[in-house]
């Protein structure tokens, strides 16, 4: 499997809420990709309510 291939597998798991340990056994990359990859997945999570469409009114 390509390196792309496994950090789009691993990046779906730890969206999915995985222990990084288990992502890790699983894909074999490296913790501190890892780390720096549930940062952002974290980060993008934090952020997303703040994006969320606000709906209009009409009077």
């Amino acid at each position: 499997m390509s390196s792309s291939k496994l950090s789009e597998r691993a990046w779906r798991m730890l969206e999915a809420g995985e222990d990084l340990k288990s992502v890790q056994a699983r894909t074999r990359l490296s913790v501190a990709v890892l780390t720096g990859m549930m940062h952002d997945v974290n980060r993008q999570k934090r952020a997303q309510p703040a994006q969320q469409p606000t709906t209009r009114e009409h009077r």
